[in-house]
C-alpha cells in the first residue's frame, strides 16, 4: 500500500436510515485509519457539506469525514510528515464556504504539510464528477 492513493467518493440518500448512515461512516473512518497505518494515502473531492447532514449532524457526504479521519491520524501518529492524502476542490470554490469546523481541519492540515490541494477549473467541474485535471 505504500506510497499509493484510493480515490474515496461516497454519499448516502436522504432517505438512509440512521443506523445504515452510521454504519458507512464508522466504515470509512475505519477504511481511511487502516490505509493510513499501511503508508497509503486518499484522494476526495472536497466541498462544502453542510447541506448534506442529517437531523444529528452527520454528513451524507464522506469527503470530510475522511480529512477529519486524516487529521486524526496525523495528530496521533509520531511518524514524520508525509503527504497523506490529495484534496481536489473547484476553482471557483471559496474557503469562506466551509464550516468554521472543516476550514479549521482544512487549514491544519495544509500547515502540517500532509495534504496538497490541487484546483480544477470551473468547466471541469460537474458536482461529483470531474474531468481531467491535469
Amino acid at each position: 500500500m505504500k506510497g499509493k492513493f484510493i480515490l474515496i467518493s461516497g454519499s448516502a440518500s436522504n432517505s438512509c436510515p440512521e443506523a445504515k448512515l452510521d454504519r458507512a461512516v464508522d466504515f470509512v473512518r475505519c477504511f481511511v485509519g487502516e490505509v493510513l497505518r499501511r503508508e497509503g494515502g486518499l484522494v476526495v473531492l472536497a466541498s462544502d457539506d453542510a447541506a448534506t447532514m442529517d437531523s444529528r449532524d452527520v454528513p451524507r457526504i464522506f469527503d470530510w469525514v475522511v480529512l477529519r479521519e486524516v487529521e486524526r491520524y496525523v495528530e496521533s501518529t509520531t511518524e514524520g510528515p508525509r503527504k497523506c492524502a490529495w484534496i481536489v476542490m473547484p476553482a471557483h470554490f471559496v474557503e469562506s464556504r466551509l464550516s468554521d469546523g472543516n476550514l479549521r481541519t482544512l487549514t491544519n492540515l495544509q500547515q502540517r504539510g500532509v495534504v496538497e490541494v490541487e484546483r480544477i477549473r470551473r468547466e471541469e467541474y460537474t458536482g461529483g464528477d470531474t474531468g481531467s485535471f491535469r
